[in-house]
């Protein structure tokens, strides 16, 4: 009976991933993972990938109306592969009685360090949330974690190879930094931030314009409203508020009514908040002249 529900509830899971528009292979192997899911965006394959675990069990409608549900156990080597792979692992928890499922992130619930006090050959629970149910919009969220998440270690080994490359071998840097900034430029791409054709130069869309302008304004405004005096306005506030307006930007992307829908990686924050201040900024200094 609960080889049926495994197999059902493994069905499920990868007909949901199917369903979002990605490829799905069911691994063979039990090494740990279920399915092995190949994300895309826009026609094109991602970079990334997904590895699945799926724990399948046969409840009840009162499983959905109350605020407890079964947790999964997973041996502490499993779990530690996990949490320090370079994919993303998500375990899902499906319903084969209600065709509901929910999801959790290992990465997200442990720590390598708390893993080390637990004996070799035990197994560690894993609990679910009632609030991470998985369904296409949540399949959609986890592969956008799974393709920022895979950017952001690219660039952060591009900046550390500059950095460590910068005084003896600058040629070698330099390409590290174009590397950089040319994976941030895919994403930022992605996201509808930059026009898709970067070839000749970076054009901000028209939609992020109209966003960065507005929020630059209000910036502006609101440091005029601090100032006794607006002919003490100078550039360096005009250049605070560009940066504060590029960075409300690329925050906006997150949180329930943005694309992204578990937050930004730090890095990529970092590096977009930079590229969407340079491109909107030669634009403000030909509209602005240094107060006198």
């Amino acid at each position: 009976m609960q080889h049926q529900i495994a197999e059902q509830a493994i069905a499920s899971v990868r007909r949901m991933w199917a369903l979002s528009g990605f490829a799905v292979e069911e691994v063979r192997r039990d090494y740990g993972e279920d399915l092995l899911v190949q994300t895309c965006l826009n026609g094109k394959m991602d970079a990334s990938r997904l590895w699945v675990q799926v724990k399948g069990f046969c409840g009840s409608k009162k499983t959905t109306s109350d605020r407890t549900l079964p947790k999964a156990y997973v041996p502490k080597g499993t779990l530690l592969r996990w949490v320090r792979s370079a994919d993303l692992v998500v375990v899902t928890l499906w319903d084969t009685a209600t065709d509901i499922g929910w999801y959790a992130i290992p990465r997200d619930e442990f720590q390598e360090v708390d893993l080390r006090n637990i004996k070799d050959g035990d197994k560690v629970s894993i609990s679910f949330d009632k609030d991470n149910v998985f369904d296409v919009e949540a399949a959609h969220a986890l592969a956008w974690e799974a393709r920022l998440t895979h950017a952001s270690n690219l660039v952060s080994i591009c900046r550390n190879f500059e950095s460590e490359h910068l005084h003896h071998s600058p040629d070698a840097a330099k390409s590290a930094d174009q590397e950089a900034v040319g994976i941030v430029l895919d994403v930022m791409a992605d996201l509808g931030i930059i026009e898709p054709d970067i070839s000749e130069e970076i054009r901000l869309t028209n939609e992020t314009l109209r966003k960065v302008v507005d929020l630059f304004q209000k910036s502006l405004s609101a440091r005029k409203d601090r100032l006794k005096d607006v002919k003490l306005l100078g550039w360096n506030d005009v250049d605070e508020a560009i940066k504060d307006a590029a960075l409300m930007q690329v925050m906006l992307l997150t949180g329930p009514d943005g694309l992204i829908k578990r937050g930004l990686p730090y890095v990529l924050i970092d590096e977009m908040a930079e590229l969407v201040r340079a491109t909107f900024e030669s634009n403000i200094r030909k509209s602005f002249r240094e107060p006198s």
